[in-house]
Formats: structure tokens, sequence, C-alpha cells
């Protein structure tokens, strides 16, 4: 799980940065960035036990208390990313048919969040967290795969391998 964490996190990382030469204007790459750091933190620092819920801060290791704060930033960040992104994505025309699609993905993971949030799914709210998360990480991927897709050259929307 560490190992995951991290990879995740160094390649939303990586890709954030990529996503600077198609949104340069936008603030979604750097919350792209930040979501990745956040996530390989959250890894990295591990939760004291496998309960979703606890005592909260008290009686909490140091470590437990830094994957909380890491996974609050990742998670805001990945909610908020795809949002901001679409935004701009609307505007481009090599962009706008993944807006709605990425923006719809980032309200759903955000609807799963609430729900995680309210426990009101318990005892499965571990599985609800993981959707949230997924969803959230599909429409990275979704952005992913349109950069990949678009040709090569000056202001094709896709970084050029120098």
């Amino acid at each position: 799980m560490i190992a995951g964490f991290v990879v995740l996190g160094a390649c939303s990382a990586g890709f954030g940065a990529a996503l600077r030469t198609v949104a340069p204007q936008s603030g979604g790459p750097w919350l792209v960035v930040a979501g990745g750091a956040a996530a390989a933190a959250a890894g990295v620092f591990r939760r004291d036990h496998m309960l979703l819920t606890g005592p909260g801060f008290a009686g909490e290791s140091w470590h437990n208390q830094i994957h909380d704060v890491a996974s609050a930033v990742a998670y805001a960040a990945m909610l908020t990313a795809p949002l901001v992104l679409a935004r701009q994505f609307r505007a481009d025309p090599r962009w706008a048919v993944i807006a709605r699609p990425v923006q719809v993905l980032a309200l759903a993971s955000a609807a799963a969040m609430a729900v995680f949030a309210s426990r009101v799914a318990e005892p499965s709210n571990g599985a609800v967290q993981r959707i949230a998360v997924t969803l959230a990480l599909a429409a990275e991927a979704l952005a992913a795969a349109r950069m990949l897709m678009l040709p090569e050259g000056p202001g094709a929307g896709r970084p050029s391998p120098c």
C-alpha cells in the first residue's frame, strides 16, 4: 500500500506538471501536483489502525495525524482540480469533449465523499471512500488519455518530448 500511494502520488504530480503546458492559466495543474504530493505523504505516514473512525487526534501517533491531514489535502485537491480543469477545458475546442465528463466525475466523487464523511453508509464506509477516490482518479485518467490522443506539435495540447 505504501508503494502504491507513493507511485500514485509521484505519477499524479508528474501529470500535473505536464498539464501546465495545456492549462497554463489554470490552477488545476497546481492542484493535481499538490494532490499527488499529499497522496504520497499519506502513503508514507501510515495510520495506526485500519479503522476509518477513531478517537480523533487524541491518543493517535504523530504519523497517523500527518496521514489524516495529508489525506484531507489530497481529497480536497482531487475534488477541486477536475472542476477547475473542466472550466479551462470548456474554453478549448481540443479539450471541450472531456470537460463535461470530467466535471461529472468530480461532482460524483464529491457526493461520494459527502456520504463517506456523514458515515451514513456504515459499515460500508471504506467502500464508499474508495469509490470517491476512484471517481476523482477517473477524471484525472480521462484528462491524461485526452492528452495522449492529441497530436504532437506546438500548441497541440501535448508537451513536446524535449
